[in-house]
């Protein structure tokens, strides 16, 4: 009552949500969730509840009724896995490790990793990200390729769902485990002039010799910190991109990523080029009327519907 009336915080993000009690006690963890919800509802009716179930998607559904918005790491592995393949797979925990369906399209994973949640609750917000706190931050698993970490970034900010960005991804921070060095300091400014920079660690990983600090990326265009930006200025102006559904558009092969984005009048286009090649994407004549830009990293529109895709790069076409 006190961080939801006093502070007037929004809500809460909990942490290890499946260890309220031993593992074999599942019903228990579940319905302990279910009672927090209740109690926290009645103090403030529209407070939010993000938690972490490091799970099979099978598992975790059951916790949306206590937690309505729960961290998707079958999404987060499958867009990793997608980038460093090059090609559109689905991943998903198994017993005791992540599994890859090579014959699974990351669009139909995501598809099937709904149809969970759908079959559980439909009262639910998918929390989406790419790395947190306690895994290797993005861009090393991508071996620093900021290219790469771009296309990342493209792939979280036009997915459904609430994206969540961990400290740092926005700059390309780097840090593998342990867990120390994925949370290193974030770089304000060249340390000569960094006032406000932490010094409980000595970083390993996200250094001035590595990583570009913001006060040079926010006047950098191409830099990822306004690539960031600019999807999010995006998103935010986009009813389809913020709130809209999801379908896939089948474009080209698995190169691409390729689905639809439509809420109301407004629908999107997005494909984005996984592979290391220029891609030529030829609009099908279903979709000729997803004739405007509305953003695009390396993408060259052409007259005859048709358009280039430069390596790790995304285009979003409007409707009109």
């Amino acid at each position: 009552k006190f961080w939801l009336h006093e502070v007037q915080v929004d809500g809460f993000r909990l942490d290890a949500a499946r260890h309220i009690y031993e593992d074999s006690r599942v019903k228990d963890n579940e319905n302990w969730w279910k009672e927090y919800r209740a109690a926290l509802t009645q103090v403030k009716p529209d407070v939010y509840l993000v938690g972490e179930v490091w799970e099979k998607t099978e598992n975790i559904a059951p916790f949306l009724h206590g937690l309505p918005a729960l961290f998707n790491f079958d999404l987060a592995f499958s867009m990793l896995e997608c980038i460093n393949r090059g090609k559109s797979v689905s991943a998903f925990i198994s017993e005791h490790a992540w599994d890859i369906d090579e014959n699974l399209s990351f669009e139909s994973g995501y598809l099937k990793n709904q149809s969970i949640y759908q079959k559980e609750t439909s009262d639910y917000q998918d929390a989406i990200f790419l790395s947190n706190h306690d895994q290797n931050r993005i861009l090393s698993a991508l071996d620093g390729n900021l290219e790469k970490g771009k296309l990342a970034a493209s792939l979280l900010l036009t997915m459904p769902g609430t994206p969540y960005i961990y400290y740092g991804e926005e700059i390309g921070m780097l840090g593998e485990k342990p867990d120390p060095n994925i949370r290193e300091p974030f770089l304000w400014d060249e340390i000569e002039n960094d006032v406000v920079r932490t010094n409980w660690i000595a970083p390993e990983f996200t250094t001035d010799e590595t990583v570009t600090p913001l006060s040079r990326q926010i006047n950098d265009k191409n830099s990822i910190y306004n690539h960031y930006k600019s999807l999010i200025h995006f998103r935010n102006s986009s009813m389809a991109l913020t709130f809209g559904d999801f379908s896939p558009a089948h474009y080209g092969n698995s190169d691409l990523i390729s689905f639809y984005r439509k809420k109301d009048n407004e629908h999107v286009l997005v494909i984005h080029n996984l592979c290391e090649q220029r891609v030529t994407v030829q609009l099908k004549s279903e979709d000729e009327n997803y004739d405007d830009v509305l953003f695009s990293t390396y993408g060259e529109k052409k007259e005859n519907g048709s358009f280039d895709l430069e390596p790790h790069s995304t285009i979003i076409l409007i409707k009109r």
